[in-house]
């Protein structure tokens, strides 16, 4: 097989790095008493809200917990302002949890992005959230990246798969780089994988324990999957031979 010309595109929520967005959604669900103390919150994220920018994420919360409804809010521009106000309480808890450090990275991620760069593979972050760049500049790893396209209210976008758009733009168009790159998408959330999907880019799942597993996400559209322990082993190099295993079987 000839030999390709990769991009890799690392979503950075729960790829790169785990960051309290679900913690912070409940928090401030809780807060508006959307839902009662028990509540299986985590359930309830990772099938709506997870990969989600955070204004439409507010929209679906206020809508599947009842709260237009209750509230007789008809009207999209009033449904849209509370949207906003909910996503701006969820936004402050978000920012006082980050302000007590409560984040880590996925060395794992880090290490195969590391020896991605070694090997001059164009490399992308991209992010729904406006949290996003603030975690990648305080772990240090913001500078490794060709190019970032980090919040999509910052990019006035509302879908993910709009966002991927114009992270490829931006990384081809900083490295002057024709679109015959493959782009490679690392997502973890179901529904950001059919976003991916629908661009036809190549995408890699990241189950991460508890949440999902590697035969989850290829049954939702993932090219390839890994757990973390899988990951780990494989590594750069196998993820490598992986990729080029799974085009030659539609070459």
């Amino acid at each position: 097989m000839k030999d390709l010309n990769l991009a890799f595109l690392f979503d950075v929520d729960g790829v790169i790095a785990e960051i309290p967005h679900e913690k912070s959604w409940r928090k401030a669900s809780l807060e508006w008493k959307l839902i009662k103390e028990g509540f299986d919150f985590t359930q309830f994220y990772q099938k709506n809200i997870a990969g989600i920018p955070g204004l439409s994420g507010a929209k679906i919360i206020l809508d599947l917990t009842g709260y237009y409804q209750k509230n007789k809010i008809i009207v999209e521009k009033e449904k849209e302002e509370k949207a906003m106000e909910f996503r701006n309480l969820k936004q402050k808890c978000l920012d006082e949890y980050l302000d007590l450090g409560d984040f880590r990275l996925f060395e794992e991620v880090v290490s195969i992005i590391k020896d991605a760069k070694k090997n001059k593979i164009p490399l992308a972050a991209i992010s729904s959230s406006e949290n996003a760049e603030k975690i990648l500049k305080k772990t240090n790893i913001y500078e490794i990246f060709n190019s970032t396209t980090l919040g999509a209210i910052s990019h006035k976008v509302s879908k993910k798969e709009d966002l991927y758009i114009l992270c490829f733009e931006k990384l081809c168009k900083k490295l002057n780089l024709k679109k015959s790159l493959l782009p490679i998408a690392f997502e973890d959330a179901d529904k950001a994988i059919s976003a991916v999907k629908t661009l036809n880019y190549f995408c890699i799942g990241i189950a991460r324990q508890g949440l999902a597993t590697p035969e989850s996400l290829i049954r939702n559209g993932a090219d390839l999957a890994y757990n973390e322990k899988n990951l780990k082993e494989r590594g750069y190099e196998g993820i490598i031979i992986d990729i080029r295993q799974k085009l030659s079987l539609f070459s």
